[in-house]
């Protein structure tokens, strides 16, 4: 049976790598490069995710999830970086600040992927055909919690440019 799952993920996986690249083809300026790097993650991200579900071994499949969550955990701040070139900066000290804090954080996710803080283990999960799964460890919480206050500082930072557009530049849709 073929499963529908694998295929959008591998979909993601490519479209995320091509829109990327050819952002990246078509400027050159720090936005495209984040953007682009963004894309490169996305597709790690997501493809290894797909191969892991097939994985019956629990060290491979271990390794193979910190190898995507190596590739995950830079999404945000790579998303974070292309939207504040895009959107015009009130204070480029505060925000080059606050830049910086968000790549250290990733860098100190980063370093733990490797270790069982993150991961502890993977172990089969009954409801799902018995595939196997991530354990988080004690600090894998910080992922998520990272993970989102960027992405929302981003969208905000990007509400907040749309909201200072004058009307005519804007869409019906505009928030």
């Amino acid at each position: 049976m073929i499963d529908l799952y694998f295929f959008t993920g591998i979909l993601n996986a490519l479209t995320s790598f091509s829109l990327g690249l050819l952002v990246f083809v078509k400027g050159r300026k720090p936005l495209h490069r984040y953007w682009f790097l963004m894309g490169i993650c996305v597709a790690g991200w997501s493809s290894l995710f797909e191969i892991e579900r097939f994985i019956m071994e629990p060290g491979l499949q271990l390794m193979l999830s910190r190898i995507e969550h190596s590739f995950s955990i830079w999404i945000a701040a790579f998303f974070l970086h292309a939207i504040m070139h895009a959107v015009p900066a009130e204070s480029s000290a505060r925000r080059f600040v606050y830049l910086k804090s968000i790549y250290l954080a990733t860098l100190g996710l980063f370093v733990l992927v490797p270790t069982p803080l993150f991961i502890k283990a993977s172990k089969p999960q009954p409801l799902f055909d018995g595939r196997l799964y991530d354990v988080a460890g004690p600090l894998y919480f910080l992922f998520p919690l990272l993970y989102t206050g960027v992405v929302v500082y981003a969208v905000a930072l990007l509400i907040k440019a749309i909201r200072r557009l004058p009307p005519m530049h804007r869409s019906p849709l505009t928030l």
